[in-house]
């Protein structure tokens, strides 16, 4: 099993473990914690040394650093995009955009009327043609990935309009199935994807100062 949190809390770099809890005072569940943790441990150790900072809207994101940033959780699993290119401006212009959702928690939503109040005209007429729980997952997945790479937030979720995110935005999405979840990575048109998800074995996550008996 994952270590618990205060084990977690302890073995993080200081500065980390600050600027993370300035932004989650408010957070109780100790699995959403342990997820938002566990991502800790994937940035130092993927992008070791930057100083973690989270613009107006809350997106996290490296202080003077060409390397942007992801980060999702769903389930049991956390997922980690990076992207190294040159920043735009003062502060990084989001270049990576990422969501994943666990497949069997659909069951307990009422896709109708989410898609009904979240997705634009275009989006919901094509969930209406194939109104299935793949479809309304497909939409939001992408449309969550949107977001996240404009840095916007969750109020501009019904204007993230995927249908038209080439030629507004000039991105394109790229899907992925890993165990029982559906990933979608939101990248710019001509960026290459990466081919699969690498999964994390047991052994990487000990040499984080992580163990556990399933990968994240």
């Amino acid at each position: 099993m994952l270590p618990d949190r205060h084990a977690m809390i302890a073995g993080l770099r200081q500065d980390l473990y600050d600027t993370w809890r300035a932004k989650h005072k408010n957070v109780r569940d100790e699995r959403t914690a342990r997820s938002s943790l566990i991502a800790l441990y994937l940035l130092d150790f993927y992008a070791p040394g930057q100083k973690l900072a989270y613009d107006a809207n809350g997106r996290p994101y490296f202080l003077d650093s060409a390397i942007d940033f992801n980060i999702t959780h769903t389930g049991n699993m956390t997922f980690l995009a990076i992207a190294r290119e040159e920043k735009t401006g003062d502060l990084p212009f989001p270049r990576v955009g990422l969501d994943a959702e666990d497949l069997s928690r659909i069951a307990t939503v009422r896709i109708c009327p989410m898609a009904a109040r979240w997705f634009s005209k275009g989006e919901y007429d094509c969930f209406l043609s194939n109104p299935s729980d793949t479809t309304f997952l497909r939409f939001w997945t992408r449309k969550e990935s949107l977001i996240k790479w404009t840095g916007h937030g969750l109020r501009s979720l019904r204007e993230a309009d995927t249908l038209q995110a080439g030629e507004r935005y000039g991105v394109s999405f790229h899907e992925y199935r890993e165990e029982n979840a559906l990933i979608t990575l939101c990248l710019p048109i001509g960026a290459i994807p990466p081919e699969q998800i690498h999964m994390l074995s047991e052994e990487e996550l000990s040499a984080m100062g992580l163990s556990a008996d399933t990968p994240s």
